[in-house]
């Protein structure tokens, strides 16, 4: 027991560790699929079904579903670049969902998605 944990009665909790953020160097390094269907492999987009892994990319609402599923869970550059296309991501920029550190470690890598998202709002 720790001298903390003896003197409040609690036991500190571990930090928790955060996945690291994968960004890449430049843009045009993404060179997924900009049109057609992006189907997702199972280990980017584990909790959903085969058919629901399919993204349609002519409706943005889908890139952006898309791309938050592999922007949260790609563990190497390959995953975004086989997955991700660099012109549709700045087209769906303000559509994707994410937090606050991933947003901001893109944004500062490429200032092209912090001014498309700030025109957009």
């Amino acid at each position: 027991m720790t001298a903390e944990a003896a003197t409040t009665g609690t036991v500190p909790r571990p930090r928790r560790t955060l996945r690291p953020v994968i960004v890449p160097p430049s843009l045009l390094d993404l060179h997924g699929p900009w049109i057609g269907v992006l189907e997702l492999p199972q280990r980017l987009c584990w909790s959903l079904g085969a058919e629901q892994r399919r993204f349609d990319l002519a409706d943005l609402d889908r890139v952006a579903s898309a791309y938050e599923y592999v922007l949260d869970a790609a563990r190497t550059p390959a995953d975004l670049a086989d997955h991700i296309n660099g012109w549709l991501l700045v087209a769906a920029w303000d559509r994707i969902g994410l937090d606050r550190r991933k947003r901001a470690a893109w944004e500062t890598a490429h200032p092209l998605l912090r001014r498309r998202a700030a025109t957009a709002a």
